[in-house]
């Protein structure tokens, strides 16, 4: 596992835009997978940027999870990047891009004719009930998000 003395001796890392620079020849270290992920090899060892960054800035190597608030993988600016536990991380993830009604955790089940509203957490899916009106299935979904996932909450959407 790296240092931070060792990382700080070969990489420069901009705390608002979140970009490494290797110190030997000026140019922006690492690369981005598909998925948009950055990812940086430093002693033969491919680490990811967030974690770096969190190294970087903190001195610590993070123990769990590192999770964008932003819900941008590429944002490593220190500011978008706090520590989670697996569940806080999938809280905060974007909606699927099957998603049809905008919202995380909400769709039209045919076979009632209503808003579906269901929540995940604590390894479980909570059913929320189904529902007439499409702004009173937001409004569930939300205060639940809120009361169940904090500051981790994600809508996939804002009304």
């Amino acid at each position: 596992m790296i240092t931070q003395k060792e990382l700080k001796s070969q990489l420069h890392y901009d705390q608002k835009t979140g970009i490494f620079i290797w110190k030997s020849n000026n140019k922006i270290a690492g690369y981005t997978k598909e998925n948009g992920y950055k990812f940086i090899r430093l002693n033969y060892k491919l680490y990811r940027s967030h974690h770096l960054a969190w190294l970087y800035v903190n001195n610590e190597f993070p123990k769990d999870e590192i999770d964008h608030i932003d819900g941008n993988p590429s944002n490593n600016s220190i500011n978008n990047l706090r520590l989670s536990n697996s569940s806080q991380n999938k809280w905060n993830t974007r909606k699927r891009k099957d998603n049809t009604s905008g919202v995380k955790g909400l769709h039209w089940y045919k076979a009632y004719n209503k808003w579906q509203v269901y929540i995940n957490a604590n390894k479980k899916r909570i059913s929320l009930g189904y529902f007439n009106d499409f702004f009173e299935a937001c409004c569930a979904i939300y205060s639940e998000r809120n009361k169940l996932h904090g500051e981790f909450k994600n809508y996939g959407n804002v009304l």
